[in-house]
């Protein structure tokens, strides 16, 4: 007689931790290697003398850079969740400061704000609907922010495009790039309204944590190993829908003396 196995969750966690250590560990080395929007906004915007913004931006990085062991600890939930809200109160305040399009900031970075959060929510429900709805949100709202942009023509994506293509080899103009990011960009959406949807597609998943990974990765490409920080910080954005593509994987059939699927740990 067969039964049904459901899939273990063991590995789709630890991507989970591991795209949520990753994009604190980038934030923190942007922080503290070249300053963020917080300052900004607090030296500029609200008056605070130099000192006391980049002392509470560098006490905000450090703790988001210390809540990472804690990601790996079982249970453990108020060290994740206290770096996401640092990492949604910082991301505020680069929306605040932002010169093109402000209102995207917030949604661009769902996935690195969120992954935290995701981390903490997994100690309490495990990788339930609540978790997978978590999940699809967050990434939905990157991917849907990021295709925008490239719609929009963004100056940034042009020239990662160019540069890019450049390096491989491939003149472009930036007419030519221009191009390449609209399709691009309706890509981008309708991936993100595909995944709201109730259906659980994993390739669709799985397509979306490679464009991630290569778009995360590109920042290197472009900038060199300097870099590293600026793809490093964007790597849950592939995380989380690989996640979701691990979390979504179909339960087995087995015969109770059979080794072809693994046991479900309880």
């Amino acid at each position: 007689m067969t039964r049904q196995v459901q899939p273990d969750s063991t590995a789709s966690l630890h991507v989970l931790r591991l795209g949520a250590a990753m994009g604190m560990a980038g934030f923190g080395a942007i922080t503290l290697q070249y300053s963020s929007a917080l300052f900004s906004w607090l030296w500029l915007g609200h008056g605070w003398s130099e000192s006391a913004a980049q002392g509470l931006e560098r006490a905000g990085a450090c703790l988001v850079i210390a809540a990472i062991p804690f990601l790996f600890w079982r249970r453990a939930w108020l060290a994740p969740a206290m770096a996401s809200i640092w990492l949604a109160f910082s991301t505020w305040a680069a929306a605040e400061t932002a010169s093109w399009q402000a209102w995207l900031v917030p949604f661009a970075g769902a996935t690195r704000v969120l992954a935290p959060a995701a981390v903490a929510v997994w100690a309490f429900t495990g990788p339930d609907k609540r978790l997978q709805g978590l999940l699809r949100v967050a990434t939905a709202f990157t991917f849907a922010a990021h295709g925008v942009e490239a719609l929009l023509g963004r100056g940034l994506f042009v020239d990662y495009a160019i540069g890019v293509l450049a390096r491989v080899g491939i003149a472009a103009t930036q007419s030519g790039a221009e191009s390449m990011l609209r399709v691009i960009g309706v890509v981008d959406c309708a991936s993100a309204a595909a995944l709201l949807l109730p259906r659980r597609w994993r390739w669709l998943a799985l397509w979306m944590a490679a464009w991630g990974f290569f778009t995360a990765a590109l920042r290197m490409l472009h900038g060199g190993w300097a870099a590293w920080p600026e793809s490093v910080v964007r790597l849950p954005n592939a995380a989380l829908p690989f996640c979701l593509y691990l979390i979504w994987k179909p339960p087995c059939s087995k015969e109770p003396s059979s080794a072809l699927c693994p046991t479900p740990q309880p």
